[in-house]
């Protein structure tokens, strides 16, 4: 089945980023690292999450660059 990579970029964040409740993501990180994480929560200036290792993250979105998304099409 193939994939498909939705790229959100750091402005369009609380826009998009609500229908993705639930799903994992990619969050590229301003440093450059990059973070695995199943999303759960949104809040206003933070995403909250858990890692492969299910342990809750807490990511603040001013460190945030973008984020991907892989969607089955």
């Amino acid at each position: 089945m193939a994939k498909r990579q939705v790229r959100i970029k750091y402005q369009h964040l609380n826009d998009k980023l609500p229908e993705f409740l639930g799903k994992k993501i990619h969050v590229i990180m301003k440093n450059g690292s990059v973070i695995f994480m199943n999303l759960t929560e949104i809040n206003g200036d933070s995403l909250n999450g858990r890692n492969m290792r299910l342990d809750k993250m807490t990511i603040s979105m001013q460190e945030i660059e973008e984020v991907i998304i892989d969607i089955n099409s």
